[in-house]
């Protein structure tokens, strides 16, 4: 799936020397929003048939087949302790590759591209609930809106990953 590209309210502009622009996917999970770099996100896709784990962490809703790769598919609205994680129609699939492990993250939908200075990123602020600051890299402004940007390495833990490991989940899409 291409990402249509949105300035999102920040028009390209002329930035100091050796400031850098970052791209960031916007994703709607339960109704907020959120971000993921897009130099983590391997490609997106609709949600394919799902292979349920019995006994596997709640957040874990299965595997998918991806032109015959198995990926395990995290569900982020119950990672993030938000709600249920029904999956819906629009529900799409982003594919992410963290510490050479390849990653299904489901999501309610896509909302787009944005392009901001990587300064404009700022840290979290401390009033936020739940389980949501500790998967947080940070926070921007954009179009009027406050985006929650997402830190893979918060969201899937090397821990979490040796723990997947010694239950036998397949990763790193391996056919």
């Amino acid at each position: 799936m291409r990402i249509r590209e949105r300035s999102g309210g920040l028009r390209p502009k002329t930035l100091p020397a050796g400031e850098e622009l970052v791209q960031l996917a916007r994703l709607l999970v339960e109704g907020e929003n959120f971000a993921l770099n897009i130099m983590i996100i391997k490609e997106i896709a609709r949600l394919p048939e799902i292979t349920r784990i019995p006994q596997a962490p709640d957040f874990l809703e299965g595997f998918i087949n991806l032109r015959g790769a198995v990926i395990p598919l995290i569900n982020l609205s119950r990672r993030l302790g938000l709600g249920t994680g029904a999956l819906r129609p629009k529900s799409r699939v982003v594919i992410v590759k963290h510490e050479k492990e390849v990653f299904g993250l489901a999501v309610d939908e896509i909302l787009g591209v944005i392009r901001i200075p990587a300064a404009e990123i700022l840290p979290p602020p401390r009033v936020i609930r739940g389980k949501i600051p500790e998967f947080l890299g940070g926070v921007v402004r954009s179009g009027g809106e406050l985006i929650l940007v997402l830190d893979l390495e918060k969201v899937l833990s090397l821990e979490e990953i040796k723990e997947m490991k010694k239950m036998g989940v397949p990763l790193g899409g391996k056919r």
